[in-house]
């Protein structure tokens, strides 16, 4: 078993945890391994296990990339008029 935390103290980090939790329940991270999404203060903490590195690279990958794509998104609508 293949084991990584990922600590991430960002700004909009309750937008960002609430897009992370929807995600958790997905195929992917059901298939791949396992995922867990949590707050500690301001910070979004990924606890996520696989059963190999392959996969777990994989499941760190993907979820950096869903964490930066919704704090795009949020700071391009927080600076919208």
């Amino acid at each position: 078993m293949a084991e990584a935390q990922v600590r991430l103290c960002i700004e909009h980090s309750d937008a960002i945890y609430r897009s992370l939790v929807a995600e958790q329940a997905s195929e992917l991270a059901r298939t791949k391994g396992g995922i867990s999404v949590s707050r500690d203060g301001s910070c979004i903490v990924l606890d996520i296990r696989a059963e190999r590195v392959s996969e777990l690279r994989a499941l760190v990958t993907s979820y950096l990339f869903l964490t930066y794509a919704a704090y795009s998104s949020v700071k391009a609508l927080a600076g919208r008029p």
